[in-house]
């Protein structure tokens, strides 16, 4: 590459063009892709503080713990917790009804 550089200066100059004039032609060619640059830069160093952080977060977090504590006691909720919905349904129900009344639909053609 730098043989070609030098051999454009040679030719330069048995032209009779200024060293000044050849070093904008290369600045020209150059700077053509300035922006591209610019942003594929900006790309590579986003990417490279998210993978930081990813990695400053996963040792922070570090997945070898366990999710108790020691001298803690487990989780108390059971599936049955979850199955009795009365208390919900007598909550929700009335508005559903007078919603849907509104609507000229019944709440019966929901479920």
């Amino acid at each position: 590459m730098f043989d070609e550089i030098i051999q454009f200066y040679q030719i330069g100059r048995s032209l009779g063009i200024h060293k000044n004039e050849i070093n904008r032609v290369f600045l020209s060619y150059s700077g053509r892709y300035k922006k591209m640059k610019l942003f594929c830069l900006s790309i590579i160093i986003i990417a490279f503080f998210c993978i930081f952080i990813f990695s400053l977060f996963m040792i922070i977090t570090n997945p070898a713990d366990s999710t108790y504590p020691s001298n803690s006691f487990y989780s108390s909720v059971k599936v049955k917790d979850f199955k009795n919905k009365s208390r919900f349904s007598k909550l929700v129900s009335p508005f559903y009804s007078r919603f849907f009344k509104v609507l000229n639909i019944g709440v019966k053609s929901l479920k």
